[in-house]
């Protein structure tokens, strides 16, 4: 718009305007790219720790992990050497609420697996609701607790939200 009163009137002020413009839009999705939020970064740090479920790489999972989290330790330790995790799939209903108290966030979501223990033949599709909470330790994201139930009560959730 502003090149095209410049073409009209040969001011080089509208030059200078679209100019601006454009400088001004290239700084901001800069801007944008270089910023991570609270939100981004939790995100991040639940990719990376399906991508650790999808490896069984208890390791790595316990890095993601609080060091005072003992019984989420427990059970990636019991689960990724029972079961097979061939898929973890985190469904579009992933809600994260950064805590009133800073440095703690929970994030709920629904999660598909697809497991498969030693004595089956055939993965079994598994879908759960799963609440995870967050605590900030130094930058890093890190899980603390969760629980997980029923997939239906991420779905009633939600649908509880829209009232």
């Amino acid at each position: 718009m502003f090149g095209y009163a410049w073409l009209l009137t040969s001011s080089f002020r509208w030059l200078n305007c679209a100019f601006s413009v454009i400088g001004f839009g290239a700084a901001m999705f800069a801007l944008e790219r270089w910023v991570e939020t609270d939100r981004e970064r939790i995100q991040s740090s639940l990719h990376r720790l399906v991508d650790a479920i999808e490896c069984s790489d208890v390791d790595a999972v316990f890095d993601l992990l609080h060091p005072q989290a003992s019984d989420a330790r427990k059970d990636a330790d019991y689960y990724l050497n029972r079961f097979e995790f061939q898929r973890v799939v985190i469904k579009r209903n992933l809600r994260i609420q950064l805590g009133r108290q800073p440095h703690v966030a929970v994030a709920d979501f629904n999660v598909l697996l697809v497991i498969q223990a030693p004595s089956d033949s055939i993965p079994q599709r598994v879908t759960r609701y799963v609440r995870v909470w967050f605590r900030d330790v130094n930058g890093v994201w890190l899980v603390e607790r969760y629980q997980h139930s029923n997939a239906i009560d991420g779905v009633t959730r939600r649908s509880d939200r829209r009232r």
